[in-house]
């Protein structure tokens, strides 16, 4: 598993920092884990979250595919 640090994140998503912090909110795009004492994305779930995006996914049909995202960080391997 690779993690991202934020500036890295919103340098993929090219998207500014207060946007993707409110999308992360409103569940458009996928919360951060504890790595340590900081926070981190997952890159396959940022890869996932671009591919939806290519596809067409906005508003309710992303807030789905990122439910299910972090409905597999649960789901032991």
């Amino acid at each position: 598993m690779h993690f991202l640090r934020l500036a890295l994140v919103l340098q993929r998503m090219d998207i500014s920092r207060t946007t993707w912090l409110e999308g992360v909110k409103s569940g458009l795009y996928p919360p951060p884990i504890q790595v340590g004492h900081r926070n981190r994305w997952i890159s396959s779930e940022i890869e996932s979250l671009q591919a939806a995006m290519v596809r067409g996914e906005v508003g309710e049909a992303l807030r789905l595919t990122v439910a299910d995202l972090i409905v597999q960080r649960k789901t032991p391997v």
